[in-house]
């Protein structure tokens, strides 16, 4: 099956900025996760923030949030203190109640979610 799905990211200090599109599939995490986890072993932050931002595009079957979730939890173990999800409608604030950690806020606006990173 085609790859699903586009993640683009930057370092902005210690905080990793995502910019998560469309809509993925297993195949597309697959695909975006080594890219991810060679940008923080590079980096080799000791603790560091994430900020991911969602098109209103983006969702995924239970097996995809289930491999989101895993390296969710390798950021974590890798030095990720708070993750901010910005999302674009309420079918993703559903999602991500259910199956993000402790660390993480939900936002729909931006300025809120870097606010709330930096507290």
């Amino acid at each position: 099956m085609d790859s699903h799905g586009k993640i683009s990211f930057t370092w902005k200090e210690d905080v990793f900025e995502l910019i998560v599109e469309d809509e993925f599939n297993e195949e597309g995490i697959d695909v975006n996760v080594p890219v991810l986890k060679q940008s923080v072993l590079n980096k080799a932050p000791k603790n560091w923030k994430r900020i991911e931002m969602w098109d209103q595009k983006v969702l995924g079957s239970p097996e995809t949030i289930k491999k989101c979730q895993s390296i969710w939890n390798w950021f974590t173990i890798k030095g990720c203190t708070k993750t901010a999800f910005v999302v674009s409608n309420n079918i993703q604030v559903q999602v991500l109640e259910k199956y993000a950690d402790k660390n993480s806020g939900i936002f729909l606006d931006i300025e809120k979610a870097y606010k709330w990173l930096q507290e």
